[in-house]
């Protein structure tokens, strides 16, 4: 199937189709920002089953989720900068989603 890139150094998605050599951008690349349109050096990302993607904003300390075909991101945790607080995050790296579509953050 496709692939989804996590582009840390240009704080973009791309997406990539089989059999192609060049990405497609899905999401950001509008430079590093904290707007819901951007990101900031995005760490790792995971795709749902109704084609969600969670994306670890690794410079914004969140969660983005983005629906299929939108060109803005839905805080669904942190966003508060970066700290010890059950309300934030500090520089999340890595995200996987169990069979049941249960979200797991590496903080």
């Amino acid at each position: 199937g496709r692939l989804f890139v996590a582009d840390w150094g240009n704080s973009r998605i791309l997406r990539i189709e089989p059999g192609s050599r060049r990405g497609e951008v899905v999401f950001g690349g509008k430079g590093s920002g904290d707007s819901l349109d951007q990101l900031s050096y995005p760490r790792d990302l995971a795709l749902d089953p109704h084609g969600r993607l969670f994306v670890a904003d690794w410079g914004n300390s969140r969660i983005l989720r983005i629906e299929p075909g939108s060109r803005r991101g839905e805080v669904v945790f942190g966003g508060k900068g970066s700290g010890d607080s059950l309300d934030q995050l500090s520089y999340p790296r890595d995200l996987a989603l169990d069979p049941h579509g249960r979200l797991f953050v590496a903080d």
